[in-house]
C-alpha cells in the first residue's frame, strides 16, 4: 500500500498493474493483452450499475427537500357572495373578498431546512458508501474469476503433465507390466477430464456473477468473460489496525452518512419544541358595497389557539426518541464495521503468513516431488499410483497456493473499503 492514498485506490492500482505485469506462462493462462483487468471491471462497474444509479437518483431527490420545506405557506384567497345582500348605512353589502397568509414563527422554516439539508448530506454519504460496497462486490468476484483461471490453468498442466507418461505407460505394459498400470493412468486423466468440465460450468458462474456486479446483461451465446490473469505479488499496508480504525471512524461514508442523521434528529427535535408555538395569520379585507355606496377594507391578523397539549408533549418526546435512536444507531453501525474491520485485518496477516509458508516451503517441494516421482516412474523404481498421488498432492498445493493469494488480496480490498476514504469516488 502507498501510505498517502486512499486505502481501497491504493490496493486497487497495486492489483491492477500486477495482474498487467506479471504472467506466469502456465498451459491455459491468457495473454495480458487480452486479459480482464480489475480497473476495466471496476470502471465498467460504477458506469452501469443499475443500483449506484438508483442510490445517486435517491440523492439528487433530496437535494429537492431544502426549498420545499422552508418554502411559505400558500397564501390563502377568498370570494364570498351575499345571496341575499346585507344592508349598511351606505347600501347593500354584496361581496367580499379576503386574502390572508399565515407566517411560520421564527425558526421554524430554518430548523426544516437544516432538517433536510441534512438529510440530503446523508443521502449522498449513502450513495458514496455504495459506491465503496460496488467496488468492494465487483473486487472480490473479480478475484473469484482469476482464481477459477488459475485453478483451470493449473489443471489443465497436471494433466498434461500425466499425459506425457501415457506412451511411458504403454511402453512397460507392452514390456511386460501389469495392465493396471495403465488403467490407473487412464483413470486419473479421467477424473482430471471430469474436473475440468466442471470448471468450465463453474466459469459460466463466475462470469454471470461478475457481469451482474459490474450491471451487465448475462452472456449472449454462452461466451464468458475473458481469464483475469492473477498476481502472485502480496499486498501490504503502511500502518496499523489502530490507525486504520481511527480512519474509519473519521472518514467511513457509512458513519458520517449517521450522523447527517443525528444532526438532522436534533434539528426536528428542536422544531418539535417551536410546533406549539401558533403560527400567525395575517390577512386583508375588501367589502363590496352597491348602489354607490362607499366600498370598506380592513386588515385582520389571527392565531390559532393550541390546545392538545397531549398532541404537543407527544410530539416533543417522538423527536426526543428519535433522536436518541439515530444516535444509538450510529455507535451500533461503528461498533460492527470496527468488528469487521478487526475480522479483515487479521485475515490479512493471516493470509499474508500462508502465502509466505506456501511460497518458501510448500511450493518448491511440490515443485520437486513431481520432477523426483516422473523420474523415478521412467525409471522403473515408482508405480504410476505413486505418480498420480504425488501429482494430486502438487495439485492441492498449488490450488492452495492461489486460493490463498486470492484471499490475500480479498481481505485487503475489504480491509480498504472498510477503513473509508475521504476522496470523492468517480460520479456514475
Amino acid at each position: 500500500m502507498i501510505a498517502k492514498q486512499p486505502c481501497w485506490v491504493a490496493h486497487l492500482t497495486l492489483l491492477t498493474a500486477f495482474s498487467l505485469a506479471w504472467d506466469s506462462g502456465i498451459a491455459g493462462e491468457p495473454a495480458v493483452a487480452d486479459s480482464l483487468t480489475l480497473s476495466q471491471c471496476v470502471e465498467r462497474a460504477l458506469q452501469k450499475s443499475p443500483a449506484l444509479e438508483s442510490n445517486y437518483r435517491q440523492y439528487l431527490a433530496a437535494t429537492h427537500g431544502e426549498p420545499q420545506a422552508t418554502a411559505l405557506p400558500e397564501p390563502q384567497v377568498s370570494w364570498t357572495h351575499y345571496l341575499e345582500a346585507v344592508q349598511t348605512r351606505t347600501g347593500p353589502q354584496e361581496n367580499l373578498f379576503m386574502i390572508s397568509q399565515t407566517l411560520p414563527w421564527f425558526g421554524k422554516l430554518r430548523l426544516k431546512g437544516e432538517a433536510a439539508n441534512h438529510e440530503a448530506e446523508a443521502a449522498r454519504l449513502h450513495h458514496e458508501d455504495a459506491r465503496l460496497a460496488l467496488i468492494r462486490e465487483v473486487s472480490l468476484s473479480w478475484l473469484e474469476y482469476a482464481y477459477l483461471a488459475k485453478e483451470t490453468a493449473i489443471t489443465t498442466e497436471s494433466r498434461g503433465l500425466l499425459a506425457q507418461l501415457v506412451p511411458v505407460t504403454e511402453e512397460q505394459v507392452r514390456g511386460g507390466a501389469p495392465l493396471t498400470q495403465q488403467l490407473t493412468l487412464e483413470l486419473a486423466l479421467g477424473r482430471l477430464d471430469g474436473q475440468l468440465d466442471d470448471l468450465k460450468g463453474r466459469r459460466s458462474e463466475a462470469s454471470a456473477r461478475l457481469r451482474a456486479a459490474m450491471g451487465e446483461s448475462p452472456e449472449i451465446e454462452g461466451t464468458p468473460l475473458p481469464w483475469p490473469i492473477l498476481s502472485d505479488e502480496s499486498a501490504t499496508f503502511e500502518g496499523d489496525l489502530e490507525n486504520l480504525a481511527a480512519h474509519l471512524r473519521q472518514h467511513h461514508p457509512r458513519l458520517a452518512a449517521l450522523e447527517q442523521g443525528v444532526a438532522s434528529a436534533e434539528a426536528k427535535a428542536r422544531l418539535a419544541e417551536k410546533n406549539a408555538i401558533p403560527d400567525p395569520t395575517i390577512g386583508a379585507n375588501l367589502h363590496d358595497i352597491g348602489d354607490g355606496g362607499d366600498t370598506a377594507a380592513g386588515i385582520s391578523i389571527g392565531f390559532r389557539i393550541p390546545l392538545a397539549f397531549k398532541k404537543y408533549r407527544a410530539e416533543r418526546a417522538e423527536a426526543r426518541e428519535r433522536e436518541k435512536a439515530a444516535v444509538a444507531e450510529k455507535e451500533n453501525a461503528e461498533l460492527h464495521l470496527l468488528a469487521e474491520l478487526e475480522g479483515a485485518w487479521e485475515r490479512f496477516q493471516a493470509n499474508a503468513r500462508t502465502v509466505k509458508r506456501y511460497r518458501d516451503e510448500l511450493l518448491p517441494a511440490a515443485d520437486r516431488i513431481i520432477d523426483v516421482s516422473e523420474t523415478s516412474y521412467r525409471a522403473g523404481s515408482a508405480s504410476i499410483r505413486d505418480v498420480i498421488d504425488d501429482q494430486r498432492d502438487a495439485l492441492d498445493i498449488r490450488k492452495a497456493y492461489w486460493r490463498a493469494i486470492a484471499d490475500l488480496h480479498g481481505a485487503a480490498i475489504r480491509v480498504g473499503t472498510l477503513a473509508g476514504d475521504p476522496e470523492p469516488l468517480p460520479q456514475p
